[in-house]
């Protein structure tokens, strides 16, 4: 017995109809674009992450802010900048120092330290002051030696460097640093203090660099 024509046509329509769907459903799947989760929670992007030579992009404010960063667009020179909320005030932009600001880092003039660049802080190729007037208790900041600095008794990348933290000219505390190690942290009590330094300790030595002062 034949099958009709009618019924064998109805089937190859069901057929073709079915594997376009098919093929639909997988291109919409294909075309959706990735979402963005951070320890289990669907964080909302606008615009939404993409995906573009086989490398996935994610709006950097987005992430940043879930992670609790501050982002911000620095168009003088052209940077994103995403950082931790300071805790004080910030002695690179908001408190500028008395003396040193020449040796100020930034996007176009960073310090290597340790094989990474930073820059907000100063050099310390002699001495950074800042006019605290005693509203603070603590000086913080991170010190490194910076890997291109050199002395007239050694080469890139070796030896130490040493500077002073003085209060109102005494000294608070004396600090070193190897070259080719990361940057440590300092913190120094300020409290009472009304201007405070950060000079290079020996003639023949680099002062180091000093990573984002902060004062609370």
């Amino acid at each position: 017995m034949r099958t009709p024509w009618n019924f064998r046509r109805g089937a190859i329509v069901a057929v073709v109809c079915g594997l376009v769907l098919a093929a639909a459903v997988a291109a919409a799947r294909a075309v959706q674009p990735p979402v963005l989760v951070v320890d289990g929670r669907l964080v909302p992007c606008d615009p939404p992450p993409f995906v573009s030579g086989g490398r996935i992009f994610v709006p950097v404010r987005a992430l940043g802010e879930v992670l609790g960063r501050e982002v911000r667009w620095d168009a003088a020179n052209r940077a994103v900048i995403v950082e931790e909320p300071s805790g004080g005030t910030d002695l690179a932009e908001a408190l500028p120092p008395a003396e040193g600001r020449d040796d100020a880092l930034s996007v176009a003039r960073p310090a290597s330290v340790g094989g990474v660049q930073y820059v907000r802080g100063f050099v310390i190729n002699h001495r950074v002051s800042w006019v605290l007037d005693g509203k603070f208790k603590v000086l913080r900041f991170l010190y490194g030696a910076s890997d291109a600095a050199m002395t007239p008794f050694e080469g890139p990348g070796e030896g130490r460097v040493c500077a002073e933290v003085l209060g109102d000219g005494k000294v608070l505390a004396e600090i070193w640093a190897e070259k080719g190690q990361s940057p440590k942290e300092v913190t120094v009590p300020v409290a009472g203090v009304k201007q405070v330094a950060v000079q290079r300790k020996w003639r023949h030595y680099h002062g180091g660099v000093v990573i984002n002062p902060a004062a609370e």
